[in-house]
């Protein structure tokens, strides 16, 4: 039984195109437009971003300002805490 190496069987083939190959000058011209396209939409989703985090910014400023920030304890503990006082009952047999 005879095995051969991965690396003679590599050496023994020898690929050498006749002719080096280029693109036609229409994908070429569509490769080089869809990567200026590209750039544009980058610079579109940076702008994208940056109003967002604007609007997130002044969006915490205004809650800051108008103190939304201020009691984060008490609502978490409202629903145990009663609203009324209790009143007398108006039951006359007791």
């Amino acid at each position: 039984m005879t095995f051969i190496s991965h690396s003679s069987h590599l050496n023994s083939i020898s690929y050498k195109p006749d002719k080096t190959h280029t693109l036609p000058i229409e994908l070429a011209a569509l490769l080089g437009h869809q990567t200026r396209m590209s750039m544009h939409i980058i610079f579109f989703m940076i702008g994208v971003s940056l109003m967002l985090a604007l609007g997130f910014l002044g969006a915490f400023w205004w809650s800051m300002r108008t103190g939304q920030q201020d009691d984060l304890y008490t609502p978490s503990i409202r629903i145990l805490l009663d609203d009324n006082e209790p009143t007398p009952s108006t039951d006359a047999t007791a």
